[in-house]
């Protein structure tokens, strides 16, 4: 009944949190919720529109922006102690010259809007340790074994930097390279980008149905991080390791963040960075 009266009076109705009422009403007392990750994950609410019900996040759209937030201060301390306990570590700059999309693509309780890698306390953009090694691993396959990764694999330098699986004939290695949560330096900002597909229906149906100019676009939203730069710190857990050896390092980390990109949509542009080196020990 409500849905139908709001679509009749093209008006919207005023939200309802999947919340306990007391929480409920905290959350419309504070107005904007400072932690992005609580927000998109913990804070939605659904409301009666003239198109149905919309599922949203608490004060969308302009709660999703963030522009020169501060980031917690001891985020970045704790890594600088972290890679400081290692005989050696490198240090880079890294800022995306336009957009950067971080973990875009998991599974999203919004119809339109797409969530993206953020700390899970602190509720900042980050690039996980994880993504930076299958990057600069990826960049080191492409520029030295021609994509090739059986060929890699069989090189004991290769083996030396990034492990080694265990199989039949070799015991599971652990790499010297040692690679860091990279956080913003000093603040961030996050804004919202677009994607509008044509042809909805056509896409929803595998092809079933002709894609035609009388299906509605229907926007797509995506977190998208601009304006910030993070700290890239990698650890090398080997005293021995040559200086030879670390400035190819550095040019595969620097080929990678620049060449190749970080994130999703990185072959129209997206996550492609600037790289400064800060300095390594």
């Amino acid at each position: 009944m409500k849905v139908n009266q709001a679509k009749n009076n093209h008006v919207k109705s005023e939200p309802t949190y999947n919340l306990p009422n007391d929480t409920a009403e905290a959350v419309k007392l504070l107005g904007r919720i400072d932690n992005l990750y609580l927000l998109l994950n913990r804070l939605s609410c659904h409301k009666c529109t003239k198109t149905g019900i919309s599922i949203e996040p608490h004060g969308y759209p302009n709660s999703l922006c963030r522009i020169n937030a501060p980031c917690p201060q001891a985020m970045d301390k704790r890594m600088k102690r972290l890679a400081e306990s290692l005989p050696r570590k490198i240090e880079f700059e890294y800022k995306p010259i336009d957009k950067l999309m971080i973990g875009i693509g998991p599974l999203s309780p919004y119809s339109h809007i797409s969530l993206m890698s953020l700390h899970h306390v602190y509720g900042i953009p980050y690039i996980p340790g994880s993504a930076l090694k299958g990057i600069i691993r990826n960049c080191w396959i492409q520029e030295k074994y021609d994509g090739k990764e059986i060929i890699a694999l069989e090189d004991h330098m290769f083996q030396y930097f990034f492990g080694v699986r265990a199989n039949e004939n070799e015991v599971a290695a652990q790499g010297k390279l040692v690679f860091f949560d990279a956080f913003p330096i000093d603040s961030y900002t996050i804004s919202l980008d677009v994607q509008t597909p044509h042809f909805k229906t056509y896409y929803e149906n595998k092809g079933e149905r002709y894609p035609t100019d009388d299906q509605n676009p229907v926007p797509l939203y995506f977190p998208a991080v601009t304006n910030t730069a993070f700290r890239i710190t990698i650890g090398i857990a080997d005293p021995e390791v040559s200086n030879q050896q670390i400035d190819m390092i550095k040019r595969m980390i620097s080929t990678a963040l620049s060449d190749y990109g970080v994130g999703a949509k990185t072959a129209i542009g997206y996550g492609i960075g600037e790289v400064k080196a800060i300095g390594s020990c």
